[in-house]
């Protein structure tokens, strides 16, 4: 059950996270220069235009059939985007884990050649 609280308070932490970010969606994909009627529009388009429960609410239903949306920075797909960053991030972590392990070995039998020589 804790679980399940914990994923839902996560959900609800990025989706305010979200809401409070300097970046406006519907600015950044009309860009600057847009008529205030295009701007408006996007908004609707967005569901920008709805109050915080219920955007949260499609938040929530789009997050159960798997979309997770469009990427404010690259207006992609934000699955497309994990599928195109996620192996160098694997990568990444994998090369980390190991060098932490080795480094972490090196220093645990530095120190116990230390406590030995002390005996």
């Amino acid at each position: 059950m804790s679980l399940v609280l914990t994923l839902a308070a996560l959900l609800v932490v990025t989706f305010a996270l979200s809401k409070l970010s300097p970046i406006d969606p519907a600015l950044a994909r009309v860009g600057d220069h847009a008529s205030r009627a295009s701007y408006l529009q996007m908004r609707q388009t967005l569901g920008l235009d709805a109050s915080w429960p219920v955007q949260l609410l499609r938040y929530l239903q789009q997050l159960g059939h798997g979309e997770l949306g469009v990427s404010v920075a690259t207006g992609d797909p934000v699955a497309e985007d994990l599928r195109r960053v996620l192996p160098a991030t694997v990568e990444l972590a994998t090369l980390a884990m190991a060098v932490s392990a080795v480094l972490g070995l090196a220093l645990a039998y530095g120190a116990l050649r230390i406590l030995v020589a002390m005996a």
